[in-house]
Order: structure tokens, then sequence, then C-alpha cells
């Protein structure tokens, strides 16, 4: 019965020992700064008022880095990663001719719905009519997506400085510069 008590009382003396000790090694972090982490990158920015007014239809432009292809009717349209959407008159397969870009910052992905391309502006969704001259924003649908400082960045090497999150008020990531 000895045994069973003193087994147990050796027990919670251990985790006592343990708890004093992680105590003491414990330094208090109230109200300072957390360890700047090594970080690779500064973020660039675009403001939320840039962002909301850089939705333009321009002249054709090569195609850099291209992403997703959607089709509609006779048009192809590709993604440019972070850049915009090319518009591509398909009407002869054997002759495609790029016939605008739509500036569209931030963005990856798109779909495609009775004459209406959705697509995604970095935090924003916009809807665009693609069958009248001019292409135009028909609604914008704000804060549709979370906000990633990460999203308009390809390399898993970049790494930006641990505060990067509370940027988000500043604007949105749309790319990114070594640290100098």
């Amino acid at each position: 019965m000895f045994r069973r008590h003193a087994s147990a009382l050796f027990a919670h003396l251990f985790a006592f020992l343990a708890l004093l000790g992680a105590l003491a090694c414990t330094e208090d972090l109230r109200g300072k700064q957390p360890p700047q982490a090594s970080y690779t990158h500064e973020p660039v920015l675009m403001t939320y008022e840039e962002l909301r007014s850089s939705f333009a239809v321009q002249g054709p432009r090569d195609i850099v880095k291209n992403g997703k292809i959607l089709r509609f009717g006779d048009l192809l349209f590709v993604t440019e990663r972070y850049e915009g959407i090319h518009v591509i008159d398909n009407a002869d397969p054997a002759h495609p001719a790029p016939k605008a870009f739509l500036r569209i910052p931030g963005t990856v992905d798109m779909a495609c719905r009775d004459g209406v391309l959705y697509a995604d502006n970095t935090v924003d969704l916009l809807a665009i009519e693609i069958t009248g001259t001019p292409m135009r924003v028909l609604k914008r649908m704000e804060w549709a997506f979370p906000w990633d400082p990460y999203q308009a960045v390809d390399d898993p090497r970049v790494t930006f400085p641990w505060d990067v999150y509370a940027w988000q008020s500043r604007g949105v990531v749309v790319g990114a510069r070594p640290r100098s």
C-alpha cells in the first residue's frame, strides 16, 4: 500500500518540479513585439480604391503566363495569372484572333454563364457582360473571397514579415519584391 501511495506522490512531485522549471524559463512577453522571423520579400500592395477602379478593357497583348482557358460561343478566354483575361475570337479555329485584354489585377479563375463572365479580382468577384461592346462590369461583389497575402505569389519560398496579416486594412497584395 505504501508503494502505491509513494509512486503517486513521486509522480505529483515530478510534475510540480517540471512546472517550476517551465515557469523559471518563461520570459514575460507582455507588451513586447514577437521576434522578427526571417523573411525573403516585401509585399507589393494595391489600395482597395485602386483595386476597385482597376478593371479596364484594353487592346490585345501577348500571353506571358497563361492560366485557365474557357470557351463561350466563338470566344476564348485565357487567364493571365494575376494580370487579367485575354479575349480571343475563335470563329475560325485555324486563325484565332486576339480581340481584347480585360485588365483584372489578381485574377486566377473565371467562369461563364448566360453571356456573363465571372472572374476573381483578389478579394472581389466581378460579373462582366461579354456580349456587349465594350465589355463592362455589371456587378462587383466586394469581399467575396478571403484576403490572402500569398495569392499573387507563385514561389513557395517567398515569405513576408510576420505582421503581413495586419496590412489587410491597407490593401491587397499583388506581388512581392526582394527584401532590401
